[in-house]
């Protein structure tokens, strides 16, 4: 008897494992395809016009340090890091220098796991995160659903950077064929 508990335990410690695993996506081409105009993940007017990117801090020290690191060294354009209670003054009123606000979320998900030490289960809560640009001028929200952790964090905000990076390029030469 002890034996069928031992190997039901530990049959489901691991499918629990696995399943903690698909919460996060870690296929690099998975998440590349997921920011993406046809994924509805970046608006489609996105680089048409010379905007400021604003980027909603957290309030989470690490969290917020991360997110300037990466932007100031991949973001292709103008950008201020902003809190959200500041959207409303006066300075960001003009929504189509200030189009679009980028936010990441952080939310926590959690799973039963058995704690073999004290022979019981208990909850364990993961942190994990999405992103969402919303477009202030079309009042539209562009969320991206796919939870990811603070490891992959970095790699979501690259992509995006290249992204915005690749729209960008993609507008002005399509400006410099029409003049």
């Amino acid at each position: 008897m002890t034996k069928f508990i031992r190997y039901f335990l530990l049959l489901t410690t691991i499918l629990s494992q696995s399943c903690i695993s698909k919460l996060y996506t870690t296929n690099k081409q998975e998440v590349h395809d997921n920011i993406s105009i046809e994924a509805n993940t970046i608006p489609p007017d996105y680089g048409k016009e010379n905007d400021c990117m604003l980027f909603v801090l957290t309030e989470q020290k690490k969290l917020d340090k991360h997110i300037r690191k990466v932007i100031e060294e991949f973001y292709p354009g103008e950008y201020e890091f902003i809190h959200d209670k500041n959207i409303r003054s006066n300075k960001y009123q003009d929504k189509d220098k200030y189009r679009y606000k980028f936010v990441v979320k952080t939310n926590y998900t959690s799973m039963r796991v058995y704690n073999d030490s004290r022979k019981s289960y208990e909850d364990r809560y993961i942190k994990v995160y999405t992103y969402e640009i919303i477009d202030r001028k079309m009042r539209k929200s562009y969320l991206n659903n796919h939870k990811n952790n603070m490891t992959l964090n970095s790699t979501f905000l690259k992509i995006y950077c290249e992204r915005f990076r690749q729209l960008k390029e993609e507008h002005s030469s399509t400006n410099k064929e029409v003049k």
